[in-house]
């Protein structure tokens, strides 16, 4: 039988995401004593934008884009299933100013997608094939790449929709000079009008995933998708209770610093809706660097940071905590940084072993950690601690409004362990014109992770299916052996496969990365295969290959 969610149900608004959003930071703004505080903040250049800021930015790009034709038949996706009238691309490092851009083009009535500033011409060619984009705001550094990309792809956008974020080049409209010039125009309001039955079928965000166990996929989330992903995961009480919205209108401002890419689901909700919903500030570094972030912490008195364990991987092994609290890079004499004001870390994009948890509590001097569960596909969110305590071992408890089942490789229903399905509001349309039936079963989106879900709404989480190792004495999971050889200290970090050799039965291949200072593999390997009572041979690595995200890219280990 399905599992529903324990938790309490949210009623979602029938609201587009711009109307939401704007509505959320309004509304507190409203209440007495309450300050227009920036919300944005861009850690090396000091640049910052409040709310005011970003509304007036949005309006005005929504009206330059409408004025030069962003919303016409050429940009249309003609499919019943969804609906997108017109997309705007983002090739840039990351900058504040996207925001400013992804609620323009929604507020135009278009569908925004940011793409990672790292791809080459024939990477982006193959997404713009799909996206048959109108609007592109791309940096003049960037510019022949995505012109390139477009000669590849065989697509055209018109130059009089291509805008410079950052730099100048001639006969090409700069952002700042979009802003400037279409203030005076006629107003664009948020999609006020659509019914709750659009709202389901528009396509707000076109998000790509990490492409970790094949071809990256454009995942279609919707307005409703967008807005329920806030409700779920604990804006309903706030949206709904006067009391906690004044309460909340009188704390200090919690600054919250953040790396994450806006290509990312994760880096989305981050800058884009966390300092509208909460009125935090975002701290944003253009990219994950270790002086800056430690610099960051220290400069902006940070009480929350939103990492990937790629980047607290970074911070533990690259770093090192005096014992005055303070940290400074690397063993040798140099400069501390203070990182005490660090009280809560939320973690997300991949598992992390329970023992490096514990070295994270620590390197913070004692700071909570939260962790996340979902996919891009479920806009971010499956399971989490926001309505409750999850059991001993269980990444999490089904967020409201979700339901489970769990699968077997038959696809009957199972009380064991099998392929995790969800059903709810957060739980994408489908994939953007990748030919790529969307991996649906009796209305639950099957999201490949190999789980159980207790009758309690527990989701106890052991890895990817495609991953799952089957051995002589029986299915082994790879992040189960990762964990248990995390706990070693010679192992800095680690990763394991399952393989295959020709007429052999299948065998699990750990790969190390050593401790400083440790010599070789001997008893590290022993010790791993008399813990996990499995024939398991250690290799050792360099380094582990990971996504941005800081997902083990197992194919390439294979």
């Amino acid at each position: 039988m399905p599992v529903h969610s324990p938790s309490p149900t949210a009623i979602i608004p029938a609201q587009d995401v711009v109307s939401f959003y704007f509505g959320l930071a309004q509304s507190r703004l409203n209440h007495p004593g309450s300050t227009d505080c920036p919300l944005l903040v861009d850690a090396g250049s000091n640049k910052s934008y409040n709310f005011a800021n970003i509304k007036r930015m949005s309006t005005a790009i929504a009206r330059g884009l409408k004025h030069r034709g962003f919303i016409n038949e050429q940009g249309k996706h003609q499919n019943p299933d969804f609906d997108i009238d017109g997309v705007a691309i983002v090739f840039s490092p990351t900058d504040i100013c996207m925001s400013a851009i992804h609620y323009g083009t929604l507020m135009a009535g278009g569908t925004f997608a940011a793409m990672d500033s790292t791809m080459g011409a024939m990477s982006l060619g193959n997404r713009l094939i799909y996206l048959n984009s109108s609007a592109a705001f791309v940096t003049a550094e960037l510019l022949p790449t995505l012109l390139s990309a477009c000669n590849l792809a065989g697509v055209s956008i018109n130059k009089s929709r291509i805008f410079i974020t950052q730099g100048d080049i001639p006969g090409y409209t700069s952002l700042v000079e979009l802003i400037e010039e279409n203030r005076d125009l006629p107003a664009v309001l948020p999609i006020l009008s659509m019914t709750e039955e659009r709202l389901a079928r528009k396509i707000a965000l076109i998000v790509y995933t990490s492409g970790t166990t094949g071809n990256s996929k454009g995942v279609m989330l919707t307005h409703r998708n967008i807005v329920a992903t806030q409700m779920l995961v604990g804006g309903y009480t706030a949206h709904n209770s006067q009391v906690q919205n004044i309460a909340a209108s009188k704390l200090p401002q919690q600054k919250v610093l953040s790396a994450l890419p806006p290509w990312h689901i994760y880096g989305i909700s981050v800058l884009f809706y966390q300092p509208l919903a909460t009125g935090s500030c975002i701290v944003q570094l253009p990219q994950f660097g270790l002086a800056p972030y430690l610099a960051a912490i220290e400069k902006f008195n940070i009480k929350r940071l939103c990492a990937t364990p790629g980047i607290l991987y970074n911070l533990i092994h690259s770093s090192t905590r005096s014992k005055d609290g303070t940290v400074k890079i690397g063993s040798e004499p140099g400069r501390n940084f203070n990182v005490d004001s660090v009280e809560t870390i939320v973690c997300g994009g991949a598992s992390v072993p329970p023992v490096r948890l514990s070295q994270f509590v620590a390197f913070f001097g004692g700071a909570s950690v939260v962790i996340g569960y979902g996919a891009t596909e479920t806009c971010s969110i499956i399971a989490g601690s926001t309505w409750g305590e999850p059991e001993p071992g269980a990444t999490g408890i089904l967020y409201p409004n979700t339901c489970a089942i769990v699968i077997d490789k038959h696809g009957n229903e199972t009380d064991g362990y099998g392929e995790l399905c969800i059903s709810g509001p957060q739980v994408m349309l489908g994939y953007i014109g990748q030919n790529i039936k969307p991996p649906f079963v009796n209305g639950f989106y099957r999201v490949g992770d190999y789980a159980r879900v207790a009758a309690n709404g527990c989701v106890f989480l052991r890895g990817r299916i495609v991953d799952i190792v089957h051995t002589e004495q029986g299915l082994v999971s790879p992040t189960d052996i990762e964990n248990m050889a995390s706990e070693h200290p010679a192992v800095k970090d680690c990763a394991a496969v399952g393989t295959k050799p020709k007429g052999a039965t299948a065998r699990v291949l750990l790969f190390i990365v050593l401790a400083p200072d440790v010599a070789s593999l001997a008893d590290i390997n022993d010790w791993i295969r008399i813990r996990a009572k499995l024939d398991i041979e250690c290799r050792e690595i360099q380094d582990i290959p990971k996504s941005s995200g800081g997902k083990i890219l197992r194919n390439l280990l294979r």
